[in-house]
């Protein structure tokens, strides 16, 4: 048997792909609509920045 190695895929990923994007949703519009500045949003999806437990309830709602 191989074992398989990757790397956990960066919150930003799954933001991005299984969620803005099916949506239609901007990053402008995003950061609007959960209260949080255009660079922070752009940092998590661009993978420069991690999410903290605030910012995964403000995601979640």
């Amino acid at each position: 048997m191989v074992d398989l190695i990757r790397k956990p895929t960066h919150p930003g990923e799954i933001l991005k792909e299984d969620f803005m994007k099916p949506l239609g949703m901007t990053q402008s519009h995003l950061a609007k609509e959960i209260h949080a500045t255009f660079r922070t949003i752009n940092e998590i999806v661009n993978k420069k920045r991690s999410t903290n437990s605030e910012m995964a309830i403000r995601l979640s709602s």
